[in-house]
């Protein structure tokens, strides 16, 4: 029997209720489609999609472009320009490594 008791026996009745009470395969069918509504961070997991987030120009960042191609490789805050740390980044146009 799997982990959620409640939810298997759930799944138990709306089999029996659809004509299928012995069809143990569709029983774990109905149990885990419940289960992925119920915990939807699995859900998540399997419908993970990329987001391309777009800026807009503006008066806090400074684009931080590729000294080979002038492709763009980050923006950077202005006010943590003060702060001193190296960054390496590799250019996807060219392939140029560049440090900041």
């Amino acid at each position: 029997m799997p982990v959620d008791e409640k939810l298997w026996h759930k799944a138990i009745q709306k089999a029996d209720k659809a004509g299928y009470p012995d069809d143990v395969e569709y029983i774990m069918k109905l149990y885990k489609e419940m289960a992925q509504l119920i915990n939807p961070s699995k859900a998540i997991e399997k419908s993970q999609t990329k987001i391309k987030l777009m800026l807009g120009p503006s008066e806090d960042f400074r684009d931080v472009r590729c000294d080979g191609c002038g492709a763009l490789l980050y923006r950077e805050l202005i006010k943590s320009e003060s702060v001193n740390r190296v960054i390496e980044i590799k250019c996807k146009r060219c392939g140029k490594v560049q440090i900041s």
